[in-house]
This record gives structure tokens, sequence and C-alpha cells, in this order.
């Protein structure tokens, strides 16, 4: 079994996945890094329901809801509209709020089922 986990900024899409499943097949048919025994190639993205630990973590999922847990207590749940290396800005309840990752003891991506589009999205996006 071989897993392979893609990541980039902008998040990846159903295509981005069908594009690297094809690239990484090629690569290992061409090769015999796996040797002569069969094996199977999984391929997959981060998935919404793993922490956000690193900063392209939070730019990947810029325009997402977040709830953080924060070190010294507490809770925040606001959309990332910005990230840096060292902190990301929230938009909470239309307030902007700066959050240090040094002060996260745990993020997670809310998962938004009926989320209404802006008026600039497309109504496939």
């Amino acid at each position: 079994m071989l897993r392979v986990a893609v990541d980039r900024d902008g998040g990846v899409t159903l295509d981005d996945v069908a594009d690297a499943t094809r690239e990484i097949d090629r690569v290992l048919e061409e090769s015999d890094v796996m040797g002569e025994l069969p094996f199977t190639l999984e391929v997959t993205s981060r998935g919404v329901d793993r922490p956000l630990t690193l900063p392209r973590h939070w730019r990947r999922n810029e325009d997402r809801l977040v709830k953080i847990t924060l070190v010294e207590g507490g809770e925040v749940t606001g959309r990332i509209v910005a990230s840096t290396e060292e902190s990301a800005t929230l938009d909470v309840d239309g307030d902007t709020r700066e959050v240090l990752y040094a002060d996260v003891a745990k993020a997670l991506v809310q998962i938004e089922f009926n989320r209404k589009k802006k008026q600039n999205d497309s109504e496939d996006a």
C-alpha cells in the first residue's frame, strides 16, 4: 500500500487528485521502485478533519470557517480572511481579529453545508 497526500495553497480539487494519481502511477510503472509485487496506490487530500497546525494549512483554508481553541482557554470561531507565517486574521461576526498561531491549542475547519454564496461567487464554485 502506497499512500500519498497532496496539498497546496488554495486547496485541492478532485481533478488535482486525479492528475496526481495518474502522474504517480506513470512514474511508478516506469521504474522498479515498487518491485515486482502488486501494490495499491491511494492518493488523497489532507481533509478538513485534520487540525490546522502549520501556516500553509491556514493559507490553504482562507475563506473557510474555523473553530479555534486557545492555549489560555476559550474558543474563537471565525472565517479566515488572511494568514501569514505567524498569525491568521479572522472575520468574527463582522469584526476583524488577529490570532497568533502560538496562542492556538487546536484549530479545525468547520464544515458548512448551506453556506450562502457571495454575489461575486459563481454558481458552480
